[in-house]
């Protein structure tokens, strides 16, 4: 029954469920955090998780072949033989099935899980082997779900949040990417339609989007309007823990070999993880 369980949840991809926080964050920034809010948004970040999870068990079905052929990839439940493929489509339409209940219970959210669902369908089948399309659609995706949580949480999502929100998440996105292509490069290159990823574009490209991420945020927090609606002059003091943890994502990422996928490395590096926890304390104290 353990193993049962533990597969189950590396099927759903229950470790990456941490990206559907992001629902919470137009809360967090417009001081609109409340009990009810709370508990609305975790539905609402559930909602995300089931709908994330019907697409990590697609992708597997389509890609089952290239992940059997994948150093890491092939323990995967389904490329490994625990799950057998039908098995996986039973689930796969269970988890759909959930989903489009979920709509009966927030309707206001469910344009954009249908959107973030075909979008990430055409991903899966085409979109993710056109080199900077494939970055730009998971970055749209990060997107789709901080708008999700302002919509609920009726708050207003400003053009530098989703700004901010889509460099950090194509950053990422190109972290993934290097971290595939150091990998397995032969089995990350299939399929490629024009121009390939190199390691040394995935490092420059990297280095780029946070480097701007980084700029975006600290211009961000000395804005007059931003510090009129947080009633605080002091949000440029977590530029501070931004500056570091991006550095200290760069010293992770970026190296001759391979460190990980992103959300591991963020799992993995206690460094990171308190630094992140730094910067949520700064912030809730300068603002609440």
């Amino acid at each position: 029954m353990k193993t049962f369980v533990v597969q189950f949840s590396r099927l759903l991809r229950v470790r990456h469920w941490v990206k559907n926080g992001f629902v919470f964050i137009p809360a967090i920034f417009a001081k609109a955090l409340g009990a009810d809010t709370l508990w609305g948004l975790f539905l609402v970040s559930l909602y995300f998780c089931l709908a994330s999870s019907v697409v990590y068990i697609f992708n597997d079905l389509i890609d089952l072949d290239k992940d059997r052929r994948h150093p890491t990839k092939q323990s995967r439940p389904i490329a490994s033989g625990y799950f057998t493929p039908r098995a996986a489509m039973v689930y796969l339409f269970a988890l759909l099935l959930i989903v489009g209940c979920g709509s009966f219970w927030l309707p206001e959210i469910a344009p954009i899980i249908g959107a973030y669902l075909v979008l990430n369908i055409a991903y899966t089948l085409y979109l993710k082997y056109l080199a900077i399309v494939d970055v730009a659609i998971l970055g749209i995706g990060f997107v789709l779900r901080v708008l999700a949580g302002g919509i609920y949480a009726e708050v207003f999502v400003s053009e530098w949040l989703v700004t901010i929100v889509f460099l950090l998440s194509t950053a990422l996105g190109f972290a993934k990417r290097r971290h595939d292509l150091a990998v397995a490069p032969e089995v990350a290159m299939e399929s490629r339609n024009g121009p390939t990823y190199t390691l040394p574009f995935l490092d420059l490209a990297i280095t780029i989007m946070l480097t701007i991420t980084l700029m975006a945020y600290i211009i961000y927090s000395l804005s007059p309007v931003v510090m009129e609606r947080l009633n605080s002059d002091k949000i440029y003091l977590t530029s501070f823990f931004v500056f570091l943890g991006i550095l200290r994502y760069l010293l992770l990422t970026i190296d001759a070999k391979s460190s990980g996928s992103p959300v591991e490395i963020i799992y993995r590096d206690r460094v990171l993880q308190f630094i992140i926890l730094g910067w949520a304390t700064t912030f809730y104290l300068l603002i609440y």
